[in-house]
Parts: C-alpha cells; sequence; structure tokens
C-alpha cells in the first residue's frame, strides 16, 4: 500500500491499474482480473466497456477501501472482470491476450496479460474435450 500514497495523477487525468493478478501474469484458466481507476478531479465516465475481440465482457464495478486508504485524495472506483480463458482461445497469441478498455470520450487503452503455460495448456485441453 505505500507504493499506492506515492502515486500521482494529474488534473483532467485517469488512471487505470490492474492488481490482481499480480503483474498482469494470468496463471489460472478461470478467475477474476481486479483493478481500479483514479483521478483526482473527475468522475470516472459511465458506460466504460472491456473487449477481446468482438466480445464485451461482464465486469462489476466495486468499492475499493483499500485503494481508497492509500489514496484519500483521489475518486476510486473499482472493477472486477470474471474470465474464463477457453472463451479467448482464438484470441491468445504467444501466451498473450489483449483486452481493450473502452472509455467514453477517452482513448481506448489496451490492458496486456500474459498467459502461463499451465492455465493455456488446461484451456488447449478441455478444447479437445469439447
Amino acid at each position: 500500500m505505500d507504493d499506492l500514497k506515492k502515486i500521482r495523477v494529474p488534473t483532467g487525468a485517469l488512471r487505470v491499474e490492474i492488481d490482481d493478478p499480480d503483474q498482469s501474469r494470468i496463471r489460472k484458466p478461470v478467475g477474476i482480473i481486479r483493478g481500479w481507476f483514479a483521478t483526482s478531479d473527475i468522475e470516472v465516465p459511465a458506460g466504460f466497456e472491456f473487449k477481446v475481440g468482438g466480445i464485451t465482457l461482464p465486469h462489476s464495478v466495486t468499492k475499493r477501501s483499500d485503494v481508497e486508504t492509500a489514496m484519500p485524495d483521489y475518486n476510486i472506483l473499482g472493477f472486477n472482470i470474471p474470465y474464463d480463458l477457453f472463451t479467448f482461445l482464438p484470441y491468445i497469441t504467444d501466451n498473450r491476450l489483449l483486452v481493450n478498455l473502452i472509455l467514453p470520450e477517452y482513448d481506448s487503452l489496451r490492458l496486456r496479460f500474459t498467459i502461463a503455460d499451465s492455465a493455456l495448456a488446461i484451456c488447449v485441453a478441455s478444447a479437445s474435450d469439447a
């Protein structure tokens, strides 16, 4: 949490952080991506989306008390994105998955994830069983 206290978000800017999976490395075939937005003087735009290829990912908005405590001068909004790598197999290249964050009035942002070999192997095995 001490690292969070050092973060500064300039006026008019929006910061996006992914804190789970650690270092954006997906190690399980099914799980939840957790992250948050921080702003100093604006609201996080409503209607943001996460997409992989043409698939819009379901997500939920959540309170992030841990980040709010570390960054009390900022507007914080957390999010959770449940995932199943099996769904994304056609979009995984070289053990990498790109998730596009679409925010109204902002350029889209690519969130890059590395997929562990073990997680990918489980998905490929599941695909061959199907």
